[in-house]
């Protein structure tokens, strides 16, 4: 099992599995629908009744002896051939005791025993956007993931994509910038880097796909989020990132001969009305306990008429400390970005964070004025989200010598260093991040999937090091793609890589997978009745370069983990793509690859094919490139 608990002693040897008739006893009401669902039996099985107990009675304290922590996630499980007990304190930890059971029955890992488990960290997160109304259902299926994972948070961006009541002159505004950057690919990027002599904000239009949901849309994610066992933190980008703000009342921009204006004026007599009003309506929707409100990357500071003569720290402190303030009296605590604490600098040795800078950018100068001395005039309490953890340890420093709350951003269990000792510190725990769709394939080659099973491993596993990429990297492949490979029913399985390479790159932001770019060719498939079927070969989706120098820090290997599994044949690397077979009850006659025209710096080579169809059997291919090749089925 991937997520293997701290203690699991085995009575047998002998696997078990749930019954069809098996009946939940004391099943927590807010977690029941996921258990009941998360619980399917076998008919075979004999494990009849699962009883749910809200204690950790003494006897098994003492079985369990020094492992024992108490902790309100924690959790234990007594396993018998008849009924299946599940032991804790809080409902969460209950909930991943289901988790568990679910998980050793998926992996034939259940048996008769004592089991205990508890998190390295107490949080545990992911942030993303809304999504957009089309995809609501695959949100939910993203928050099953999660509650698969044992994650306890989730940001939601808000920004415009939820529908305002009071002010739907923001969603109005919204839809109209949203459909500018989404009709033109790269659109956002251009306004973005290549337009304006001054920094501007990273463009979030793939926030609810670019649309609005209603509030009772809004409302519905939070309950499935809550009974998924999450922690639904909203956040509303304020002073920075409020495009969603300007763009429909442009009088309140920082720069007002900015196009498409993202920082609004703290001095502005109508802004914290309007701010304050929009903060209450996602308060109205959400009822939180905790509210992000942004604060990166804030650029447009201290220029207009009303702040020129101010200082740019005290700007950003006084809107922080107002924001705050508002949200205190509603008993709901301060989430923010954190990188402007830091005097930052990049490996390029640019500074970076809340670092001062000047350079030339688009015919220009543009100047960003040092924010860093902040961090000794915030307040206390705040919670802050430390994405520049890959700029340095010594930044974790800056929080925790405060006093701080600190969790890491933009987490990627991959690639950080000295996460052990970096927790002992003080960090609380991480969120990964998805800066774009909720999509499958654009959650693959974001390396979401990559990312949030890597971080599960973190959040829950002790023996876990960043110490040892060659352990722990192809556990975290593994796992990924026997995620995919849960919903492949019926496999046709091709080993296979490409000599032809693309330069990597994320897609959000108003960038899009475009099929003519890496659609690089097709198998085709002919069964004996004389049905053809097609196989799409994808470059950066179920296909990429057989030449990897170092796989454990190559994003192109990474990009295709899910779908596919690597394997090492001499210096090349291959993978083992598993398609859903269109015809398994019909046998194949005849396999062959086709390349699109304009594809042919992208040569296919073939390691191996399982067809696993009745009457065939696997095909060796020798590493041959096959440029419009042909397998002979015996």
């Amino acid at each position: 099992m991937y997520l293997h608990p701290r203690y699991y002693q085995k009575a047998d040897r002998t696997p078990l599995s749930l019954s069809t008739s098996r009946h939940l006893t004391d099943c927590p009401a807010g977690f029941a629908d996921y258990c009941k669902k998360a619980l399917s039996g076998r008919a075979d099985g004999s494990i009849g009744e699962v009883i749910y107990h809200a204690a950790m009675p003494d006897a098994l304290k003492e079985a369990l002896g020094k492992v024992y922590v108490e902790h309100e996630e924690g959790y234990a499980i007594r396993i018998d051939p008849q009924a299946v007990h599940l032991y804790a304190t809080g409902e969460r930890g209950l909930l991943y005791a289901t988790v568990t059971l679910l998980q050793l029955q998926e992996c034939g890992e259940l048996v008769a025993g004592l089991l205990y488990d508890r998190p390295v960290c107490p949080v545990r997160g992911y942030r993303v956007f809304l999504p957009g109304r089309a995809n609501i259902p695959t949100f939910y299926a993203m928050v099953d993931l999660l509650a698969y994972y044992k994650y306890n948070y989730i940001v939601l961006e808000i920004g415009g994509a939820m529908e305002y009541k009071r002010h739907p002159e923001i969603n109005e505004a919204w839809l109209q910038f949203c459909h500018e950057v989404h009709s033109k690919h790269g659109r956002a990027i251009e306004i973005q880097q290549r337009t304006y002599p001054w920094a501007k904000n990273s463009i979030h239009c793939d926030n609810g796909d670019g649309g609005v949901l209603t509030q009772e849309e809004c409302r519905n994610l939070r309950d499935y989020c809550v009974s998924r066992g999450l922690e639904v933190i909203p956040e509303c980008p304020t002073m920075s990132h409020s495009d969603y703000i300007c763009l429909a009342h442009r009088e309140l921009a920082e720069r007002q001969n900015d196009d498409y204006p993202d920082t609004y004026c703290p001095n502005h007599p109508d802004t914290y009305p309007l701010v304050f009003d929009l903060l209450e309506e996602v308060i109205e929707v959400f009822t939180p306990k905790h509210m992000h409100i942004g604060h990166d990357e804030m650029y447009s500071i201290g220029l207009c008429e009303r702040c020129r003569d101010k200082d740019p720290v005290d700007l950003y402190v006084d809107d922080i400390k107002k924001t705050k303030a508002f949200l205190d009296e509603r008993g709901i605590e301060t989430w923010m970005w954190g990188e402007k604490l830091l005097d930052a600098v990049e490996e390029n040795g640019c500074a970076c964070g809340g670092a001062g800078w000047s350079r030339p950018m688009n015919g220009g100068i543009c100047t960003v004025p040092a924010l860093w001395p902040c961090r000794d005039k915030l307040p206390t309490g705040l919670h802050y989200m430390h994405w520049y953890w890959r700029f340095g340890n010594h930044h974790d420093k800056v929080y925790h010598d405060r006093g701080y709350h600190m969790v890491f951003g933009n987490f990627s269990a991959l690639s950080i260093n000295d996460w052990k000792m970096r927790i002992r510190w003080g960090a609380q725990g991480g969120f990964v991040s998805n800066w774009g769709s909720f999509h499958e394939e654009y959650m693959q080659r974001n390396l979401q999937y990559l990312n949030l099973v890597a971080a599960a491993y973190a959040f829950w596993c002790p023996d876990f090091t960043d110490k040892k990429p060659e352990k722990y990297h192809p556990l975290a492949l593994r796992e990924c793609n026997r995620l995919y490979r849960r919903n492949i029913k019926h496999p046709l399985t091709v080993v296979h890589a490409t000599t032809g390479r693309m330069a990597y790159k994320t897609f959000y932001d108003g960038v899009f997978i475009e099929d003519e770019v890496y659609n690089i060719g097709r198998y085709e498939l002919t069964y004996a009745d004389g049905t053809i079927a097609y196989l799409p070969v994808r470059y950066g989706t179920n296909i990429t370069c057989a030449q990897i120098d170092n796989p454990y820090a190559s994003t192109a290997f990474r990009e295709v983990s899910y779908t596919t599994m690597p394997e090492r044949h001499g210096a090349q690397f291959y993978y083992a793509c598993a398609y859903e077979n269109p015809h398994p009850d019909k046998q194949i006659s005849g396999f062959r690859y086709l390349p699109y025209a304009g594809k042919e710096d992208f040569p296919v080579l073939i390691q191996r094919v399982d067809f696993g169809t009745p009457g065939s059997s696997s095909v060796e291919a020798d590493k041959t490139v096959i440029d419009a090749g042909e397998f002979t089925i015996e």
